[in-house]
């Protein structure tokens, strides 16, 4: 959602305005305070290597 609105505001010609600090500064400290999504998080793990002589791969995730 933060993507389609920075390509919103670009499109009309307001993205400049975040080339100001305090400006930018309101923006990013705003984008802090809101909560877009869950908390959700995905894992996967890939392991390879020698076990006893022998060369291994694990796929975790």
């Amino acid at each position: 959602m933060t993507t389609r609105l920075l390509a919103g505001l670009r499109t009309i010609g307001i993205l400049g305005l975040l080339r100001q600090p305090t400006v930018r500064d309101a923006v990013v400290r705003s984008f802090g305070k809101v909560h877009f999504g869950g908390n959700a998080v995905a894992v996967k793990a890939d392991a390879q290597g020698t076990l006893i002589g022998k060369e291994t791969m694990s796929n975790a995730g």
